[in-house]
């Protein structure tokens, strides 16, 4: 071929390439890529002493094995995941949670903050967690592993919370709680709260609260209940209720639905005076008393036999009978708020005149019997626990 021709061939070769393009034979591929994802499982066990003495689902301090199977593929908040690779479980390390940001934490929905997460849940666990096996099936993993009832603090009391709420800390539905939890629940509520059967737990003003507890007495719910109830410290001065020391007027109610009186509560005003030196008005129902207080005139101040019974009672004030003041002539100055019985205290009013100005006190006398508690041994362990597990993303 002379030269000629060489270049007539090249020409032609350069010119159809602008024309016709040849195929690149290069190809996208699709690249595979393994991204890590975190969960914090939190299994909740609900321990109890039973009536022998027996614990009953662990014991505080000891071990206990669980087996625990959990849906990675399934979870609030994660975009569909079809394959899970290499799940690793242990123990979760507080500083590593809260530096990994969008860490999703199912079970603690209370908590906003670390710092009420860990007042809430981590001090109420326990980090001596040992897997010993695991297995990984369709996205499914299956754990077991040994964990000491080993809580940082002193762990959540049943006796602190309604059946509701302890199936909502627990991650159950309250309406559809696990069988199991229910029957637990039913046998631990049969130990406590009273050795008296009589002596209802719950009234339509509320439970029975810890203070009356201390004190042996039937007081149904807390001092919030009480419409208008105020709070003084130990100097009498009106605090709100969120301050340190401050003493409620009513500590909430009693078996008869009155507000229940908190005898250590500071007196409205000081005057000085002894009880049986006070200017007591007779009759005051009879009397047109402008009072935040109103007297009421009942069948315990004229009726028999409860006038004569509330004479009685009004003979156990620690100063009846001085300066002329017995039962039988305070029945027709004082109301009967609250009668005695044998879990409830009696609760008296009087109204006096101090310098023009009138002032009522309330006077309790104890119940005729000390209401004998009963403190089970019932508590929520939780067990914290990492899984550290990775998917799979497609990438061009």
């Amino acid at each position: 071929m002379n030269r000629g021709m060489a270049k007539a061939l090249i020409v032609l070769i350069l010119v159809s390439s602008l024309i016709y393009p040849i195929p690149a034979i290069a190809q996208n591929k699709e690249l595979i890529a393994y991204v890590p994802h975190y969960r914090l499982e939190q299994e909740g066990i609900l321990i109890y002493k039973d009536q022998d003495g027996n614990w009953i689902n662990g014991q505080l301090g000891k071990s206990i094995d669980i087996e625990q199977s959990i849906d990675l593929t399934e979870f609030v908040e994660q975009e569909d995941i079809k394959d899970v690779f290499n799940v690793v479980a242990y123990p979760y390390d507080l500083g590593f949670m809260f530096s990994t940001e969008n860490f999703i934490r199912p079970i603690n929905k209370f908590c906003g903050t670390k710092d009420s997460f860990i007042e809430n849940y981590y001090n109420h666990g326990t980090d001596n967690i040992e897997v010993t096996d695991k297995s990984l099936s369709n996205g499914v993993v299956k754990l077991k592993y040994n964990a000491q009832l080993t809580p940082q603090v002193e762990p959540l009391k049943v006796s602190d919370y309604t059946d509701e709420d302890i199936y909502m800390i627990l991650g159950q539905d309250p309406n559809d709680p696990n069988s199991n939890t229910k029957m637990d629940l039913e046998a631990i509520r049969k130990l406590q709260p009273i050795e008296n059967s009589h002596v209802p737990k719950e009234t339509l003003d509320g439970l029975l609260n810890e203070e009356g507890k201390k004190n042996g007495f039937a007081v149904y719910g807390i001092p919030e209940d009480v419409p208008d109830n105020d709070y003084k410290n130990k100097q009498g001065q009106i605090v709100s209720k969120d301050d340190d020391g401050a003493i409620p007027r009513y500590l909430g109610y009693d078996l008869n639905g009155n507000p229940f009186t908190n005898e250590a509560f500071p007196p409205d005003v000081k005057t000085g005076l002894k009880v049986w030196e006070k200017n007591w008005i007779p009759q005051p129902w009879n009397t047109d008393i402008k009072n935040q207080k109103q007297p009421r005139q009942n069948k315990y101040n004229w009726k028999e036999p409860y006038r004569s019974e509330a004479i009685t009672w009004l003979n156990q004030l620690s100063w009846a009978g001085k300066n002329g003041w017995t039962g039988e002539k305070l029945i027709d100055h004082f109301m009967i708020q609250s009668p005695q019985s044998d879990y409830t205290q009696g609760s008296f009013v009087g109204w006096h005149d101090y310098n023009g100005k009138v002032l009522y006190q309330t006077f309790t006398i104890p119940p005729k019997e000390k209401i004998n508690f009963n403190e089970v041994e019932a508590y929520i362990i939780f067990i914290p626990i990492i899984i550290e597990y990775w998917v799979e993303a497609k990438t061009n």
